[in-house]
């Protein structure tokens, strides 16, 4: 027996975008250890065979797949439908009323920043960066909700407090600001079929990513503005995003950063 036929989360079937380091991959890992199967989209085959690696006692698996500018609804149908092909063949777990196996939760983690002052960015940089960070996860979503209808299933958007504006993150704080209003509407639109949506808007999480798209000085002046005095490790940002994603709350925007974006906010 596997650990995906134990714990809590036994049977159901969880999707993390992005899970190949960082935020993504200690989410997948939070799910996995709860007992649930776990496929992760991943960039390209080293992530893919790290990921692997790292879910393999679990059950779960990876699926290399790219949010990228120019990608239409068909791809992203294709992928989920791959993804769900995957599961099946590897659990007989929770079904959704169509009779494939069921998606019980999606998390939206997966995106891009450009670390650019405001009258540097390019029309193709803005692009980009709005179809990685708001209209792929968007489109994934629409194409994960067919799998998530009537069994109490969960969309889950990691925010940030970079909505709030930061020196050279114009284009990712607006897509940040973004999934904010389309997680709210998502929670109206499919709660017909029992699917809730929130954001966790996290704050200063110390990943590779965030260490390679800030300078250490950027990095510093952050940290120094967390009244908590630090920034949160990937396995923290993980456990909110999981107390979230397994929760009963719906249509929220859930702060966790230290008191972050208070210090962002005040006047």
């Amino acid at each position: 027996m596997s650990v995906a036929e134990q714990g809590p989360l036994a049977g159901q079937f969880y999707i993390v975008t992005g899970g190949s380091r960082g935020i993504g991959a200690a989410t997948a890992q939070r799910f996995a250890e709860a007992g649930a199967l776990v496929g992760v989209t991943v960039t390209g085959p080293i992530g893919v065979s790290n990921a692997n690696e790292a879910l393999a006692p679990f059950g779960g698996f990876a699926h290399q797949f790219k949010f990228e500018a120019g990608l239409g609804d068909e791809v992203y149908e294709n992928t989920v439908a791959a993804m769900v092909e995957e599961a099946e063949n590897r659990f007989k777990g929770t079904v959704h009323e169509g009779g494939k196996v069921a998606i019980k939760g999606l998390v939206n983690n997966a995106g891009m920043t450009d670390n650019n002052n405001f009258v540097s960015l390019t029309a193709d940089g803005w692009r980009n960066l709005f179809e990685t960070n708001v209209i792929g996860p968007a489109l994934f979503t629409k194409a994960a909700a067919r799998y998530m209808r009537k069994v109490g299933a969960s969309v889950t958007w990691v925010g940030s407090v970079a909505k709030f504006g930061h020196k050279g993150q114009a284009s990712y704080a607006g897509s940040k600001a973004a999934l904010e209003g389309i997680s709210a509407t998502v929670a109206i639109d499919l709660e017909r079929w029992g699917v809730r949506s929130n954001v966790v808007r996290l704050g200063l999480v110390d990943t590779d990513m965030t260490r390679g798209d800030l300078t250490p000085e950027q990095f510093a002046e952050i940290e120094q503005q967390v009244p908590d005095g630090q920034a949160f490790t990937p396995e923290q940002a993980a456990e909110k995003i999981f107390e979230v994603a397994t929760g009963d709350m719906n249509g929220e925007v859930i702060p966790f950063d230290g008191g972050l974006s208070e210090s962002l906010t005040k006047v």
